[in-house]
């Protein structure tokens, strides 16, 4: 009997931890960060990057954008998150090369390099006239 409240409290705490964590990676925000200091080490880190827009592709509903300042990131937001953003905050097809942009997601590796996929409708912000 003093096995099995002890494996239930173990799973209790252990619960409440994660919910933590997950709490304060929430709450902390993204980092902002430039583009050209991006690094295995941001794998897995809710980051900030602004730049100008150098390309935008749409393939099956997602849509593929290349933010450049120091050096160049991609930006992936996939079918999902782009039809939620259309309804709500911005249409990602009517984004134009040259414009400046911010986009806040976490940091993964694709086939050896580094992207950036955002997780929320108003994650890809225009900043400015396109130059």
């Amino acid at each position: 009997m003093e096995d099995q409240k002890l494996a239930v409290a173990c799973v209790f705490l252990a619960l409440a931890g994660t919910a933590l964590l997950v709490f304060i990676a929430r709450e902390a925000g993204p980092v902002r960060v430039e583009i050209g200091s991006l690094g295995e080490g941001d794998v897995g880190r809710l980051v900030e990057v602004g730049g100008a827009l150098a390309s935008v592709s749409e393939r099956e509903g997602n849509f593929f954008l290349r933010v450049c300042s120091d050096k160049c990131v991609k930006v992936v937001v996939f079918k999902k998150l782009a039809q939620e953003m259309k309804e709500n905050s911005i249409d990602l097809s009517l984004l134009r090369n040259g414009q400046p942009v911010a986009a806040t997601g976490m940091v993964e590796e694709y086939m050896g390099e580094l992207e950036i996929v955002p997780f929320d409708r108003n994650s890809i912000e225009v900043t400015g006239a396109a130059a």
